[in-house]
């Protein structure tokens, strides 16, 4: 028997079944497990890599990747930056006793981590990794509060794509999830 127009038309289409709803409502569960674990991934780890040291004075900082690096000066939360804090001088020096250039941050950026409040104030491009040397002294001799300054690489990127994959699993495993609602949906009825 050969399939005709009438034959095709007569064979009744087979329902999906209701375990497509489960599945669909799984998905967007998933989708809400998977955002809440890349927050706390990020609120967990995004001041890892944060290297602080006291100044005034030196301190020896390793940086394992080339790149921007920004400095910030931290403070305690709540408190406020000192004013004084805007007469420490700040030198970068490689190891092969070269200063490196240092540039004011693109853009403002600010982070508050364990009570503490980071803000940046310089940035500086390495080309190879390896041990420098950081020295901060008020200049002119003067005399200031102690402050502790931060180094990071990418800090304010490693924040943007945390909170992109927090907006983007639910959005992608929901829509999913509604697609299939909908196309399960249409083929029950469709087969009714």
């Amino acid at each position: 028997m050969t399939a005709s127009p009438e034959n095709l038309a007569a064979t009744p289409r087979k329902a999906p079944g209701r375990k497509w709803y489960l599945i669909a409502g799984l998905l967007a569960l998933a989708g809400l497990l998977g955002a809440g674990f890349a927050f706390w991934q990020t609120l967990t780890t995004i001041g890892d890599d944060l290297q602080r040291a006291d100044f005034p004075g030196q301190n020896e900082v390793f940086l394992a990747e080339p790149g921007t690096y920004t400095i910030f000066v931290e403070y305690p939360s709540g408190s406020g930056l000192d004013p004084a804090v805007g007469g420490l001088s700040v030198e970068v020096i490689s190891s092969q006793g070269d200063s490196l250039d240092l540039n004011s941050p693109n853009g403002s950026f600010t982070y508050t981590l364990d009570n503490r409040t980071g803000e940046a104030v310089l940035q500086f491009e390495i080309a190879e990794p390896g041990t420098f040397l950081v020295v901060g002294d008020y200049s002119g001799g003067d005399s200031g509060p102690p402050v502790t300054l931060a180094i990071s690489k990418g800090l304010g990127g490693r924040l943007f794509a945390g909170i992109g994959a927090v907006i983007l699993i639910p959005l992608l495993t929901w829509s999913a999830a509604v697609a299939i609602v909908l196309v399960t949906f249409l083929r029950r009825r469709g087969a009714r």
